[in-house]
């Protein structure tokens, strides 16, 4: 899914402030049920008499739809001065600098300082996949929803990975794993040495040692981030 940001301003004449909050109090609450619309920042302008909005989208087809209806609407109006601009977004930026993207993401760490990721880089003697480092760079640890099984995601700041891989045993009970996470319950979330692809990621069953309850979460880390913070509802 490539999400698509909408940017629409236009002359306006008020009301402003909280005049303006009663009077489209209701269209916000029909916006908020448009399909495929993650969020919506509503902008005013006192000193300019502008306003507008900022809107984010799960992909273009989304957009385009609500963008046709709304510029009807708006030509209908007689709205001055329009602007329509999209935007493609950048994920990996966004994620450093805190944009919120994902409509069920409950919490998100500050990226890993450099010297505490060249410390878990010396400790950690697991190869891991390259995804995952560049990940943990811009997010060291998140938590939220997962469209997949088993639906919550919590991923371990690089200060608590060892701990827990140790506090879990996992060298001992699963040699060729290393967890990096859980489902904040029954499962733990893990890269295996072996695997066909470096980046799979495994659900491992805190209450068994038994191989064959280990199932395969997400083919690559990067689905497995993709689908992090959106529900069983959403189109991850």
């Amino acid at each position: 899914m490539a999400l698509k940001l909408l940017h629409l301003d236009y002359v306006f004449s008020g009301p402003w402030g909280d005049e303006m909050t009663a009077e489209y109090s209701d269209l916000a609450h029909r916006i908020a049920t448009v399909p495929g619309l993650i969020w919506k920042i509503w902008t005013e302008n006192r000193e300019t008499g502008e306003a507008g909005g900022v809107y984010l989208f799960e992909d273009e087809p989304a957009l385009d739809a609500y963008l046709e209806t709304k510029l009807e609407r708006m030509k209908a109006a007689g709205t001055e001065g329009l602007r329509v601009r999209k935007f493609d977004v950048n994920e990996p930026l966004t994620w450093i600098t805190r944009g919120r993207l994902r409509p069920n993401l409950q919490r998100r760490n500050y990226p890993a300082g450099d010297a505490a990721f060249r410390e878990f880089l010396a400790k950690c003697s697991f190869d891991l996949p390259e995804d995952y480092l560049e990940f943990i760079r811009s997010v060291n640890g998140a938590e939220g929803e997962l469209p997949i099984d088993p639906w919550w995601f919590e991923l371990w700041p690089i200060e608590d990975v060892l701990k827990h891989n140790e506090g879990y045993q996992v060298e001992t009970f699963h040699p060729t794993y290393f967890g990096f996470g859980s489902s904040g319950g029954g499962v733990m979330f893990a890269f295996k040495q072996d695997a066909v692809e470096p980046s799979t990621v495994f659900g491992i069953p805190f209450d068994s040692i038994d191989p064959n309850d280990i199932q395969i979460v997400a083919e690559t880390f990067v689905a497995f981030t993709n689908a992090m913070g959106y529900s069983s509802r959403d189109d991850a």
